[in-house]
């Protein structure tokens, strides 16, 4: 339930899981510039890792609990939640990056409404998600 804060270059040439005691697929990533409570800004998820469908689930729920603590610590239900790319994706789903919601609307929602949280990604396809134009 604690969340720690750190300047982002920080943050991306230190490995703080080591220093918190977990392992980092026990623990969320997030991001948020300015005032918490201001809406100019979403707060931002993600995760480390997806392996499969079950760990998927698992930390679909793991989003789930960031976005009620920080209820719980006071940031109002309306901020809107965003979510950006798993930093290792070995599966073929992951969050869906293009989906936005608000912090109270994603901590209220059934196991099964997570997953409209997800896309399909074609692990096979070289060329993901760009596309390509011919004469």
């Amino acid at each position: 339930g604690d969340f720690l804060a750190t300047d982002r270059k920080l943050a991306e040439h230190l490995d703080l899981a080591y220093y918190l005691g977990k392992d980092k697929n026990e623990l969320l990533r997030g991001e948020f510039t300015g005032d918490v409570n201001h809406d100019k800004h979403p707060i931002l998820f993600g995760l480390w890792s997806v392996e499969s469908e079950d760990d998927l689930l698992v930390k679909l729920s793991l989003l789930q609990e960031g976005a009620k603590r920080l209820l719980e610590k006071g940031i109002h239900e309306d901020k809107k939640l965003g979510f950006y790319q798993t930093t290792y994706n070995h599966y073929k789903k992951d969050i869906n990056t293009d989906m936005s919601t608000t912090i109270g609307n994603f901590a209220k929602l059934s196991k099964n409404e997570l997953l409209k949280y997800t896309r399909i990604t074609d692990k096979d396809d070289e060329l993901g998600d760009f596309l390509i134009f011919r004469d």
